[in-house]
């Protein structure tokens, strides 16, 4: 009994857990706080998205305006065959150029429908000659397109054409440049407006001469002496102009006219240049050659790429003029 006594007291002594309670205050700055944490990221977000819609709005109406003016270049850009309009100017030039003023006037009104046909609407053609030159006689030589000048409403075409005047038992040659108002639709040329006639304007320019190479790599002499005989073969051989023949010499067979010899190779002014390929000489030479028909003499530079075969040498690469520089750099 007593034992049961000291247990049942052991067992009324324990005290049972204490819950803590958070008060109202507490618990409304809680969830101020976590609303105030979530409203402030959603206003992040919020501005994130508008940012970004934003960029992507740009983004769209930048490369719109971009389209817009690639749209706007092409539309400028005339695109024409150049082949077609050459052909085009070389038969007009061909119609207006030559001229008779002794044809008769079945000849002389044919000619004008053919050029009439090259006008648009109805320009007026030239009136030819007056009584005082209907002995003129005019016939074209040569024509050929030298540039295109491009606007919104036409092709400016230049073309360079010489010809001949024969009036009063007279020769004479002329060049001039002749400009051609064209406007094309639909591949087909029209010239919208009268011919005009310009001095001849060569692009001269002032450039530095290609020269030889400075500082010649010094060659032994046996080894000079065998391109020597091998270059005074290997240029009959191109003046000859055989291919067949050269390609025993050389990679790429040059084919010339056929219509000179060389008269001499300047040998003392070989020269011998580095070409950094392993077992490749380069060597610039200047050559004379006499044309057969009339005896003219001339000069030709080359440089030339060489490799060493059993008897003799080998043209990997020839260039008409002094360089240094291998292959198309």
């Amino acid at each position: 009994m007593k034992f049961l006594k000291k247990i049942q007291t052991k067992e009324k002594s324990k005290k049972s857990p204490r819950v803590r309670l958070l008060s109202q205050k507490k618990a409304n700055r809680l969830v101020l706080i976590v609303g105030c944490a979530l409203f402030g990221l959603s206003l992040i977000g919020a501005i994130r998205a508008n940012v970004m819609a934003g960029n992507v709005i740009r983004l769209s109406q930048q490369l719109e305006t971009i389209n817009k003016d690639v749209k706007k270049i092409k539309e400028k850009k005339r695109v024409y065959d150049s082949s077609a309009l050459s052909f085009y100017v070389r038969n007009f030039v061909n119609e207006y150029i030559n001229f008779n003023g002794k044809a008769t006037d079945e000849e002389k009104k044919a000619r004008d429908e053919k050029l009439a046909s090259y006008f648009s609407g109805d320009l007026a053609l030239d009136k030819g000659t007056d009584n005082a030159a209907k002995d003129l006689i005019r016939k074209l030589l040569q024509v050929s397109v030298t540039r295109v000048e491009e606007s919104e409403e036409l092709l400016l075409v230049h073309a360079s054409i010489s010809y001949k005047v024969q009036q009063k038992g007279q020769d004479l040659l002329d060049t001039q440049e002749i400009v051609l108002p064209i406007q094309e639709k639909n591949g087909l040329f029209s010239i919208v407006g009268r011919p005009y006639f310009l001095a001849m304007n060569v692009p001269k320019g002032k450039q530095e001469p290609l020269q030889s190479v400075k500082e010649p790599l010094d060659v032994e002499k046996k080894e000079r002496q065998g391109i020597e005989k091998f270059l005074q073969l290997f240029f009959e051989k191109y003046a000859k102009g055989n291919t067949e023949e050269l390609s025993v010499l050389m990679k790429e067979p040059v084919k010339t006219s056929g219509q000179a010899t060389v008269s001499s190779i300047e040998e003392k002014e070989l020269r011998f240049f580095e070409t950094k390929q392993k077992g490749v000489t380069g060597v610039q030479v200047s050559v004379n050659f006499k044309d057969k028909a009339i005896n003219f003499l001339y000069t030709e530079d080359f440089s030339l790429w060489l490799t060493k075969t059993e008897n003799s040498y080998f043209v990997q690469e020839l260039k008409h003029y002094y360089t240094e520089k291998a292959g198309d750099k």
